[in-house]
């Protein structure tokens, strides 16, 4: 428990500082991200785990969601994060951020 306690805790403060530290990117981007990323993300995740528990025993569920986030994490950090300027869809974004009214900048944080 103390380390799952331990993870969230360093990945919840790492988070913010990784938006806000992204070029082009804010601190005004944090709640457009909170409204629309984690919370719609929370709710299917919230479904998604019911389901998984009428499924499946309690130490299934929890061995599977620790491993899929241990291999999640494992190829962000030697895989995603050394290569986010190449996979980084600027060119896309820059097309995005031109059609978009300025209110729906949010949308396309370059």
């Amino acid at each position: 428990f103390f380390f799952i306690l331990f993870a969230y805790t360093i990945l919840r403060d790492t988070k913010d500082v990784l938006v806000v530290t992204a070029p082009g990117s804010g601190a005004e981007i944090i709640p457009f991200l909170k409204t629309y990323v984690n919370l719609p993300g929370a709710i299917g995740f919230t479904v998604f785990y019911s389901w998984l528990s009428n499924k499946f025993s309690q130490q299934q569920v929890f061995t599977g969601l620790v491993s899929t986030f241990i291999a999640f994490f494992t190829l962000f950090a030697f895989v995603i994060y050394p290569n986010a300027a190449a996979l980084h869809p600027t060119a896309a974004v820059d097309g995005i951020v031109a059609a978009l009214p300025a209110a729906l900048a949010g949308l396309s944080a370059p």
